[in-house]
């Protein structure tokens, strides 16, 4: 390849003896000229010998970067640099541009011949002009500069973003030089930017769902207590009260005071969700929380004709056999609460729901294992997501938060949850806590 197009149109015409051979000194001590080129340079016309001096000096910048033609891996290399994605340049000691790759050009918006011999701080906004000064001259006196992003100025004003890494190296003429290596990030930081608004507006949501939610739990309590109110008096009269009317009074009671406990305990639950927050267990019988749980939903099992089978190790159970686990007696009750509801709602008129309880192991731990049965069918395409929180329900009605609450609690206490579903079987839901270690 030849160099002559290294050769300005003004040198060509010069004609001075004395300062061609300057001129070809100072080419020959940074580079090799062949035979075509120094004939050229014997050509030269006369002129004054300070613009003869530049001119060497910017082939002599030139040389320093030149590959050999001849060289077919100095050649290979020139074409991957030439090629690259990422902008390439080298600067001398004072900062001046030696070499820039086409990518450089083309991200700053500017021609090799623009920045060629110009400061770097071209391309540097007014605010860090200083500080990347002194950075570059510590880094040519061997103090090591570590990879960081930046922001720089495009040929038309705009501020971009940059990554950029250095090297030092030593040019033909002994003294350092150096080579930064850029990479355009202005995408990726928009799209940082972009998600670090979001995440503030989902924040900002949060809170405002967080104040609803206090004050919905403030209003509640209200008529509640008027519902417990109510249920106290009726029950202080149980004397005068029929059988049956007893029951429901005592019944809606018991429900309005777990109703009450769950109003207090949502915050523990988002606490849990999060995994913030350590429950508070007791050792307690929990047979005669799934026997209310039971009793909570018999008028709505009773108006589709479903019947509801507790037993334990088969044999049907009444609460008076005593399951002692330890507890968050609330969060527990809601649990159940749920399981029976979700397979009332799950199942056909007239079906037979079976809830069995017995002694079970996992990982050789002691504990107790709560299968809760149906004959409906969780659809295929929501079993991945049945017992995570979604927006999604296989009811008409339902929240799809039901099943999430359930595993939330078995796992705070340490538990497993599972399930199975199938058309020939219908659906079980598995639960199983440790036991108590008396």
């Amino acid at each position: 390849m030849n160099r002559l197009w290294r050769i300005p149109q003004k040198v060509r015409k010069m004609n001075n003896q004395v300062l061609r051979e300057q001129v070809l000194a100072k080419l020959a001590a940074h580079g090799r000229l062949d035979p075509e080129e120094r004939a050229a340079l014997t050509q030269l016309p006369e002129t004054e010998a300070d613009l003869l001096s530049q001119i060497a000096d910017r082939l002599a910048y030139s040389s320093q970067y030149c590959f050999d033609p001849e060289d077919p891996m100095q050649e290979q290399s020139r074409m991957v640099i030439e090629a690259t994605p990422v902008g390439i340049c080298i600067t001398n000691e004072v900062g001046d541009y030696e070499y820039v790759n086409p990518a450089y050009c083309t991200y700053y918006g500017y021609t090799s011949g623009d920045l060629l011999g110009q400061s770097f701080l071209t391309v540097v906004p007014p605010e860090l002009k200083n500080e990347l000064a002194n950075l570059h001259s510590a880094f040519i006196q061997g103090q090591k500069e570590i990879r960081g992003e930046w922001k720089v100025l495009h040929r038309n004003g705009q501020t971009l973003d940059v990554i950029a890494d250095a090297v030092r190296i030593l040019g033909r003429d002994g003294r350092p030089r150096k080579v930064t290596i850029i990479q355009d990030i202005s995408q990726r930081k928009a799209f940082e930017q972009k998600l670090k608004d979001e995440v503030l507006a989902r924040e900002s949501l949060e809170k405002l769902r967080d104040k609803v939610e206090a004050m919905i739990r403030h209003d509640l309590r209200n008529p509640l207590s008027g519902i417990m109110g109510s249920c106290q008096y009726l029950l202080m009269m149980k004397e005068d009260l029929d059988p049956e009317v007893l029951e429901m009074v005592q019944l809606m009671y018991l429900s309005a005071q777990k109703l009450n406990g769950l109003l207090h305990t949502t915050v523990d639950l988002v606490k849990l969700e999060q995994g913030s927050y350590e429950i508070e267990k007791k050792a307690v019988d929990v047979a005669p929380f799934l026997v209310h749980s039971i009793q909570e939903s018999e008028f709505f099992a009773d108006s589709r004709n479903i019947r509801i089978l507790l037993r334990c190790r088969g044999i049907e159970l009444h609460g008076k056999e005593p399951i002692m686990l330890e507890v968050h007696t609330t969060l527990f009750q809601t649990m159940l609460s749920n399981l029976v509801r979700n397979a009332i709602e799950a199942s056909e008129e007239g079906d037979t729901i079976t809830i069995d309880t017995q002694p079970e192991k996992q990982n050789d731990v002691p504990g107790y294992g709560f299968h809760f049965h149906n004959t409906g069918v969780i659809p295929e395409s929501f079993r991945h997501v049945f017992l995570e929180k979604t927006v999604k329900s296989t009811k008409a009605n339902g929240t799809g938060l039901g099943s999430y609450i359930i595993g939330l609690v078995v796992r705070a206490h340490k538990g497993v949850v599972s399930f199975e579903s199938a058309p020939q079987t219908g659906t079980t839901i598995h639960v199983w806590f440790p036991q108590v270690q008396l």
